[in-house]
């Protein structure tokens, strides 16, 4: 992702970066590849009418993402916020692994047990999170990269504190 120039008979690479900040795009072949954006929809069900609990899931058609990646080919950059060198950018941004169910992607985000939820209720916004590695790309971007190969699934980059809006992809093999 370099893109070379001649000045003055000096030589000089620059790197390549993303256009917008907050956006996720795939790296492959010297590119950017733009990733799925999806915004989730949140959906409450109760089961059995609820004595078996609540269950609050985001949701978005369909079940598989239509960008695709092998697993040793799943490498992103984000352009980040002009203060990003400040703080670390494991607090800002976030890979999750993405649940395909029937026609649909779901994120569980709380899910109570027991009549009610009388029995408790988990809200674990770390479920699916994926270990990734941070490089400085340029000036203002990041470089992500999954700490092990993603078997096949489906995937989601984000910020954060927007978990509703969504970078998808999937991987094969």
């Amino acid at each position: 992702m370099f893109l070379s120039a001649v000045v003055g008979g000096l030589s000089f690479a620059q790197v390549m970066e993303p256009g917008t900040n907050g956006v996720f795009f795939g790296m492959a072949g010297g590119t950017f590849v733009p990733l799925e954006g999806q915004t989730l929809t949140i959906h409450g069900q109760a089961k059995f009418g609820g004595f078996g609990g609540i269950k609050v899931t985001g949701q978005f058609k369909p079940a598989k993402s239509p960008v695709r990646f092998q697993s040793h080919d799943a490498v992103f950059a984000v352009r980040a916020f002009p203060s990003w060198s400040a703080v670390d950018p494991d607090t800002l941004y976030v890979l999750r692994a993405l649940k395909a169910s029937g026609s649909k992607r779901e994120l569980v985000i709380v899910e109570s047990h027991g009549a009610l939820g009388l029995a408790g209720t988990d809200a674990n916004l770390a479920g699916g999170v994926i270990a990734v590695r941070f490089e400085r790309l340029g000036e203002s971007s990041l470089k992500i990269t999954p700490d092990r190969p993603l078997p096949p699934g489906e995937y989601a980059l984000s910020r954060r504190s927007a978990l509703t809006d969504l970078f998808c992809f999937g991987v094969d093999k």
